[in-house]
C-alpha cells in the first residue's frame, strides 16, 4: 500500500476522490475527502481499514458505499503507487 504520509501522495489521492465523489454524493466532496483521508490515516491493519470506512461513510455515499470503497483500496494498492507523485511544493490546489 503506498504510504499516505510520502510527500503529494496525499494530493493525487485528494484528486482521485474529488472526481469519484462528485457524482456520488450530496456531500462536498473536498470536505468529504479531507473525511476520508483522516479515516486512511489511522494506524490499523488494512482490512479493519476498509471495514471502518464502509461503516463511516455509509450515510454519506449510502448505496455507493460498497462501490467506493473497494475502488478506493484498489487505487491505493494498486494505482496510487504507479502514479507519478507531485512535488511536495507548499499549496497549489
Amino acid at each position: 500500500m503506498a504510504r499516505l504520509e510520502a510527500p503529494g501522495v496525499e494530493q493525487l489521492l485528494t484528486r482521485w476522490m474529488l472526481r469519484e465523489l462528485e457524482p456520488i454524493s450530496d456531500a462536498d466532496p473536498a470536505v468529504l475527502s479531507k473525511y476520508i483521508l483522516a479515516l486512511l490515516k489511522k494506524d490499523e491493519p488494512l482490512s479493519s481499514l476498509r471495514d471502518n470506512c464502509t461503516t463511516e461513510l455509509a450515510d454519506f455515499l449510502e448505496g455507493e458505499t460498497v462501490g467506493f470503497v473497494a475502488r478506493l483500496f484498489a487505487y491505493i494498492e494498486k494505482e496510487l503507487p504507479h502514479q507519478e507523485v507531485p512535488e511536495a511544493a507548499g499549496g497549489g490546489g
